[in-house]
């Protein structure tokens, strides 16, 4: 939601490397919490002519070249057989593609999903792991001087999550300008107390900025709609799709550009 906020509304220029989820996937993903449709209708492709439109409006807007995503995706292979093409797994790979990136497109945000699915350049435990990670993206954001959004998995406990809850090692607080840890106290009650919530309190949710280098922390609220995976504030559900300009719309055949499509390409720079 950060990624497609950042390309599509504030019109950002977005490197958006996601390391656990294929890039059809993430798309529907997208599609949904943008267009306000169900996951679940859209992987089924069990769509009515609302959320059809829902969905059009919402290609329009997220289709955009702003939006360059790294992600792993299936392309055809030999005898019918469906390839995989990895993404970036490291952070060297990382700095590559965003080398690549800037050669057409001001990059002004780079999103990473997740922190400890970095591979290290060499096998090591999980802290050393995270660690490595951690200090590999602080040193992007400041070779390129562009800040660097990184998700991360917490540990799971009974109460809501802190900064010492970072799965993994506690070394990235030292990395960052701020930790904002999303919290759904929901999850946290049995799963038959869950059942017999109304929809709304099964939404509640917290955004707690943990850490903040130059500002100060506490708890917003927020809500989570599972159907459509979709974190929101109150005063934003019933927001309408802003539709996107005619010069935002990408010419590469109906899908938005990833970093893999520069692979190899002979690039010349012109400054006019």
């Amino acid at each position: 939601e950060i990624a497609v906020h950042a390309a599509a509304v504030q019109r950002v220029g977005m490197a958006f490397f996601v390391l656990e989820t294929m890039l059809g996937e993430l798309v529907n993903r997208m599609l949904a919490g943008y267009a306000r449709v169900p996951f679940a209708a859209i992987q089924s492709k069990r769509l009515d002519e609302w959320q059809k439109q829902r969905i059009a409006e919402a290609a329009q807007v997220l289709y955009v070249d702003r939006l360059r995503i790294d992600a792993s995706r299936l392309v055809p292979g030999p005898a019918g057989r469906q390839d995989i093409v990895r993404g970036c797994r490291t952070i060297e790979a990382m700095r590559r593609a965003v080398k690549r990136m800037l050669l057409d497109l001001p990059i002004g945000l780079i999103v990473v999903d997740h922190l400890q699915k970095i591979e290290p350049p060499f096998p090591c435990p999980i802290f050393e792991r995270v660690t490595q990670a951690s200090n590999g993206l602080a040193d992007l954001a400041q070779e390129f001087g562009i800040p660097v959004v990184a998700m991360l998995q917490l540990n799971e406990g009974a109460d809501a999550p802190t900064a010492t809850d970072t799965r993994g090692g506690q070394e990235i607080g030292n990395d960052c300008q701020a930790l904002v840890l999303l919290d759904r106290p929901p999850m946290r009650r049995p799963v038959k107390e869950r059942d017999q919530m109304d929809p709304a309190q099964r939404e509640e949710a917290a955004m707690i900025v943990a850490l903040h280098g130059s500002g100060g922390t506490g708890t917003i609220p927020m809500r989570y709609a599972g159907e459509t995976m979709r974190w929101y504030q109150v005063a934003d559900r019933d927001e309408q799709l802003p539709l996107a300009a005619p010069e935002q719309r990408v010419a590469h055949g109906g899908h938005a550009p990833v970093a893999a499509d520069y692979e190899g390409v002979e690039w010349e720079r012109n400054d006019d």
